[in-house]
């Protein structure tokens, strides 16, 4: 049996590392919502950090462990740790807040920005009618 996840994950991943360098000219932050979950993005902003030489800015001490552990790359940190660091480029995942980052003296390059409403399921009941 195929497995979706294991098909399709080549083509997202590499869809993520151009929407980054993209969004990273630009300058401009990636937005996401509910409804992305799981799709590899904070994995593909590790690399794509990784590749350009950012540091990699997460929420939490435990999200930065865990992805330099599974990930091997050492400069994942968070809002509190950037402030022992040498000022460089930064890319932020999506709990992340830009402006706090920015008032710390880094330059935010890209990353992602989480919007609750930025895409909602259609209400059941109007789609069933719409049938």
């Amino acid at each position: 049996m195929l497995n979706l996840r294991t098909e399709i994950m080549p083509f997202v991943s590499n869809a993520l590392d151009c929407l980054l360098t993209k969004a990273a000219i630009r300058r401009e932050l990636i937005k996401t919502d509910e409804m992305l979950r799981g799709l590899g993005k904070t994995t593909a902003l590790v690399k794509f950090a990784e590749k350009c030489g950012f540091y990699v800015v997460v929420a939490t001490l435990n999200q930065a462990a865990v992805l330099k552990k599974t990930l091997g790359y050492m400069y994942v940190l968070t809002t509190e740790e950037l402030q022992y660091y040498k000022k460089k480029p930064v890319v932020i995942d999506e709990c992340v807040d830009k402006d706090v980052v920015q008032r710390l003296g880094f330059e935010v390059i890209t990353g992602y920005q989480y919007e609750a409403e930025a895409r909602t399921l259609p209400d059941k009941s109007r789609v069933l009618l719409e049938m």
